[in-house]
């Protein structure tokens, strides 16, 4: 590996896990609000409640999406980053 994809790939492996846990929470906080407010309506009737709309669905299985990626980015903060501190510990300094 040459020392540029070395800097490149640590910078890339601490970087990426950090920015993924900021974004995926707040992306999960968005859509909960709208699920909220468009599937769980103040004013149901009784002949609603209990049933599966489309809309319950869709919303369950974009939250479980948004775990599920949490968890992978969870996961690449554990492992990528020791692993981009020494691909960045191990690249050369440039001469000039």
């Amino acid at each position: 590996m040459t020392n540029k994809a070395k800097k490149t790939w640590g910078i890339i492996l601490l970087i990426c896990p950090f920015v993924g846990l900021i974004i995926v929470p707040a992306l999960y906080a968005i859509a909960s609000y709208i699920l909220s407010a468009n599937v769980y309506p103040t004013n149901v009737s009784t002949t609603e409640v209990g049933g599966s709309s489309l809309e319950g669905v869709v919303g369950q299985i974009v939250n479980g999406g948004l775990a599920v990626t949490g968890l992978f980015f969870l996961i690449a903060l554990l492992i990528g980053t020791p692993i981009g501190i020494y691909l960045l510990g191990q690249s050369q300094p440039e001469e000039k």
